[in-house]
């Protein structure tokens, strides 16, 4: 419906396929994560995206105790050339992550 600003609302737009076919629980132990707790999923994937990865990996260190604490874990693609440095940094930072190109 319209508001008084005369914009309509409008849901997000998802394809049926990019759903996910299990319940969270599911779906976090199928990707080797916590069933529980904070997931966090970064989207880095293009080659313009570097310093979003970079960026990224730079405050996970820097905030590491805190990620563990929290028991916050991180789903992270990179795209083709920053998986490896992006890994490194999560490892580095002994924070959860499951990262992919």
């Amino acid at each position: 419906s319209a508001s008084r600003s005369g914009w309509e609302r409008v849901g997000p737009i998802v394809r049926k396929r990019a759903f996910a076919p299990f319940p969270k629980k599911a779906c976090r132990e199928k990707l080797g994560l916590a069933p529980n707790g904070p997931t966090v999923f970064i989207t880095g994937a293009s080659q313009g995206a570097r310093t979003i990865n970079e960026a990224m990996v730079m405050y996970v260190q820097k905030h590491a105790d805190q990620f563990r604490v929290g028991n916050w874990q991180f789903v992270h693609q990179t795209g083709e050339n920053d998986d490896k440095m992006v890994r490194h940094g999560y490892t580095n930072a002994d924070v959860p992550s499951v990262v992919m190109a």
